[in-house]
C-alpha cells in the first residue's frame, strides 16, 4: 500500500474531478436530471472531522453561520439547514461531520468524500468511499475488461 502524500492530493483531485466531470457528460446528459444541476465537491475528512464544501454549500445558499443537521439515510450522511443546532458552517466552508453519524456509515478521519449538493431539496448528501467505491466499480469496469486492454498498451511496461 501507498502512503498518501498531502502535497499530491490537489493535483490527483483535479485530475479526478476532471475525469468525473466528464464521465458525467458521457453517462448523462439529461439536464432535466435535478441531480445533474447540482454542484459536487470531493473533500478529505480532517484529523477534527471536518469536510470543506463551500462551492456547495454556496449552491445551497448557506452562508457561513448557517446552522446544519444531521441524518444517516442508508450509507450517506445527509446535511441539512435546521433552526437551532449545535454544527455550524464555517468562514471557510467547513463543517464538523459528527462522530457517531461517521461511525454508522464508516467513514474515518482521512477518508475521502463527495459532497452533493441537492437544492431542490434543501440537502447534501456526504457519500464516503464504500459508497463512491460501489458506485465507480461499474464506471471503471471497461478497465478491467482483457478485451479492452488493447487500447491500454500505451500505459503497459514495455518489455526489453
Amino acid at each position: 500500500m501507498s502512503k498518501f502524500d498531502r502535497k499530491q492530493f490537489p493535483v490527483l483531485m483535479d485530475r479526478c474531478l476532471d475525469e468525473a466531470e466528464s464521465f458525467l457528460e458521457r453517462a448523462s446528459a439529461n439536464a432535466s436530471d435535478p441531480l445533474w444541476s447540482s454542484q459536487f465537491a470531493v473533500s478529505i475528512v480532517n484529523d477534527r472531522s471536518r469536510v470543506c464544501g463551500p462551492r456547495v454549500f454556496e449552491a445551497m445558499g448557506w452562508p457561513a453561520g448557517t446552522v446544519v443537521g444531521f441524518v444517516v439515510v442508508e450509507d450517506m450522511i445527509v446535511i441539512g439547514a435546521v433552526e437551532w443546532g449545535r454544527s455550524a458552517i464555517d468562514h471557510r466552508g467547513h463543517v464538523r461531520l459528527p462522530l457517531e453519524k461517521r461511525r454508522w456509515v464508516g467513514i474515518e478521519p482521512g477518508d475521502p468524500v463527495l459532497l452533493v449538493a441537492m437544492p431542490e431539496e434543501g440537502l447534501v448528501a456526504v457519500l464516503g468511499p464504500q459508497v463512491l467505491g460501489q458506485a465507480l466499480s461499474s464506471a471503471v469496469a471497461p478497465l478491467r475488461d482483457p478485451e479492452s486492454r488493447d487500447g491500454l498498451s500505451l500505459f503497459m511496461p514495455r518489455e526489453g
